[in-house]
């Protein structure tokens, strides 16, 4: 399995490939525009979008619209929503304001309206959900923020998702350079990688344990490492560890995701890969996953390895 052959969860690369080239670059234009301006407020006139991308305001709307399944101002307000709930969820010490403003939101009662009508839930009740055993809900409302498909049944990220492939893995034992650090979410992570490439060097490589204990989901143990496979640090610290990997065989796949969604929605699918192949994971193995663009994870796209121990005996 090789990086090149990532299979993108990413909705809006999906779409814009299957327009003509002189569309899908106007519309590249437009989408990069609404992403860098997404904490702006009020949000850039439609007129600007339209001449940013050199298509006329008069169609744009339409044109967008055939193009996304989403007019463009559902579009940001999706995108804004998404990023204020991943901000909620991860950033406990950030003021609701504060998110709201940086989301593009006017203000606390703009933001709170919003996730009222979209998710039928208060910011405090997201920051709840940090408190539960495992956040079912949280992964559902992100999940539910997904890029809508034509029919509005489904998410396009879930369709991307049923044609991820996958392959049963022999792996040798494997040794990382290790820290546990929480939460486990993708923007911590993203902050890990500025501390740990002063370190490192390779992809970041994040293993969970399985666990059967009750703690709270942000509070079970994670090693973290940046370090390619036998790779020393360049400046350890007392806080770095060695951690082992023990052989055995891991059911894999490789994606490419730019949210939370699609990181989500590429682990549930791995899970339905597994049962629907009779497939068996170690209930004392690993889940592993190597990021090899960590400083991309939230900006653009991150591509990830994720892989899963199996219960097979070693022949």
């Amino acid at each position: 399995m090789t990086r090149d052959i990532a299979h993108s969860l990413i909705p809006e690369e999906f779409l814009l490939e299957q327009l003509p080239d002189n569309w899908r670059q106007r519309l590249t234009k437009a989408v990069l525009f609404l992403e860098q301006t997404l904490d702006q407020t009020p949000p850039p006139a439609w007129k600007q979008v339209a001449e940013h991308c050199a298509i006329s305001p008069f169609h744009f709307h339409r044109l967008f619209k055939a193009a996304f399944h989403e007019t463009p101002s559902q579009y940001l307000k999706r995108l804004r929503l998404k990023r204020a709930v991943q901000l909620l969820f991860d950033e406990p010490d950030w003021s609701v304001t504060d998110i709201a403003l940086g989301c593009g939101f006017s203000s606390s009662q703009a933001l709170a309206k919003a996730l009222k009508r979209e998710i039928g839930l208060s910011a405090l009740a997201i920051r709840d959900l940090r408190n539960r055993s495992y956040p079912e809900e949280f992964e559902l409302i992100l999940a539910k923020l997904g890029h809508p498909e034509k029919t509005q049944q489904s998410t396009i990220e879930r369709h991307l998702a049923d044609k991820i492939e996958y392959q049963v893995v022999q792996c040798a034992q494997r040794e990382f350079w290790s820290q546990t650090l929480c939460p486990p979410s993708l923007q911590g992570v993203a902050r890990v990688h500025q501390d740990f490439g002063q370190h490192f060097s390779g992809p970041l490589v994040e293993i969970m344990a399985a666990t059967e204990d009750d703690k709270p989901y942000h509070q079970q143990t994670l090693h973290l490492g940046y370090a390619l496979t036998g790779t020393e640090p360049k400046q350890p610290l007392p806080s770095f560890k060695r951690f082992i990997i023990p052989a055995g065989y891991f059911l894999c796949s490789r994606v490419r995701v730019a949210s939370e969604t699609g990181y989500i929605i590429a682990w549930e699918a791995l899970y339905e890969y597994l049962m629907a192949h009779n497939l068996e994971p170690d209930p004392r193995g690993y889940c592993i996953e190597e990021i090899y663009n960590p400083e991309q994870l939230l900006v653009d796209n991150a591509a990830i390895e994720i892989r899963l121990s199996l219960s097979i005996k070693q022949p």
